[in-house]
């Protein structure tokens, strides 16, 4: 009885384990189906949305070029202080 009754709690709790695992697989698959529909960038080799695509790639040309202009604006500067000093 008292065997007969752990059988069947570790029947029933298996079957509680292969149901949720299932359930994971599951979700998995549409995520990587979703994955799969997506575009690879060029760029940067990673898969995202197409309207994101144009926003990521953007930024990182601002961001150039506004890191170039701050050091344009700092070399001016220091020539500018340099010839001071040299007067």
């Amino acid at each position: 009885m008292i065997i007969s009754t752990i059988l069947t709690l570790v029947g029933l709790l298996g079957t509680l384990a292969i149901i949720a695992y299932l359930r994971q697989v599951e979700d998995a698959i549409e995520e990587l189906q979703g994955q799969l529909e997506e575009p690879v960038c060029p760029v940067c080799h990673i898969p995202h949305p197409a309207k994101r695509a144009e926003q990521m790639h953007t930024g990182r040309l601002s961001q150039l070029s506004s890191y170039y202009k701050r050091r344009k604006v700092a070399a001016r500067k220091l020539y500018r202080s340099r010839s001071s000093i040299e007067r």
